[in-house]
């Protein structure tokens, strides 16, 4: 099938691409001109030029996520401090409300009280 689908194809089987036999049975498949065959096999420690560079490139994505956590945990911070003000806002409102209706009360029950005192 693969001689009728001309697409870029990867074989990595590490075992069967380092011995040779296997190696020359699976590039058969690929026998066609319209293929390209490239062989690449890299063992052993890799040099400090490509440690760095993945190293660089794991620190800005471990700092990207760290960025995009601290930012949420702020934003969380800062609507949990809103609704706190909210909520303060609110009780200070409703304790308003329940002072002066004590007062509007207490002033009517004196109104009652010196009228009645006046009409005795």
């Amino acid at each position: 099938i693969t001689p009728m689908v001309p697409r870029n194809y990867v074989v990595m089987e590490v075992k069967s691409n380092l011995v040779k036999e296997e190696r020359m049975e699976t590039l058969k498949r690929f026998n066609t001109p319209n293929f390209k065959k490239v062989a690449l096999v890299v063992m052993g420690e890799p040099d400090i030029q490509f440690k760095q560079k993945a190293y660089t490139a794991l620190l800005v994505e471990k700092q990207a996520r760290l960025d995009t956590e601290w930012k949420a945990k702020k934003a969380a911070a800062k609507r949990q401090k809103e609704l706190q003000e909210m909520r303060r806002k609110a009780d200070e409102q409703r304790k308003k409300k329940l002072e002066e209706a004590k007062k509007k009360e207490e002033g009517e029950t004196k109104d009652e009280e010196m009228k009645e005192g006046e009409t005795k």
